[in-house]
């Protein structure tokens, strides 16, 4: 078995880099650890967290995977183009095409998309991204006052009040 990337292993798939941000689950910063990123006690705290991030950029107007993807990860620092490639593919969506994340399966899509591109196709199992994706769903709806709280089906026989 291959070893787990270091977002994996920071349970940080999404790749937060290190702020003085108050994160849910954030752990304190060692630079003997980890020097650039955040590490989190949980991978449900660290893909709500990166999932929370994503929401506000796309709250500010970051609403295409073009867009967005150019705000979360500069070309200065990342392959931004082959990152949009990646997502749109899995996503099978026009990187141009404006995406709705307060759907829980779009959110959802994107969101395996980014960790997957991030840890070397890694996954997690769906009811703990899907708990944690529903958490930041529900803290951005109370946080940012994007509208009240919505009923969507994640999956024929499963209904998330989020």
């Amino acid at each position: 078995m291959p070893d787990p990337t270091r977002g994996v292993r920071n349970n940080n798939p999404f790749n937060l880099i290190f702020t003085d941000e108050e994160w849910e689950g954030k752990t304190e910063r060692d630079p003997g650890i980890e020097d650039t990123f955040e590490r989190f006690d949980s991978p449900e705290a660290g893909i709500r967290a990166g999932a929370i991030n994503v929401l506000t950029q796309y709250s500010k107007g970051y609403d295409t995977l073009a867009t967005l993807l150019e705000r979360l990860t500069p070309s200065e620092t990342n392959p931004t183009e082959s990152y949009i490639k990646y997502v749109s593919d899995r996503m099978n969506i026009d990187p141009n095409e404006k995406l709705n994340l307060t759907e829980p399966m779009t959110l959802r899509g994107l969101s395996s998309a980014i960790i997957g591109f991030e840890n070397a196709n890694h996954a997690y199992e769906d009811e703990l991204l899907d708990g944690a994706l529903s958490r930041a769903l529900e803290y951005h709806i109370t946080t940012k006052n994007t509208g009240g709280p919505v009923t969507q089906p994640l999956y024929d026989d499963k209904k998330y009040i989020i």
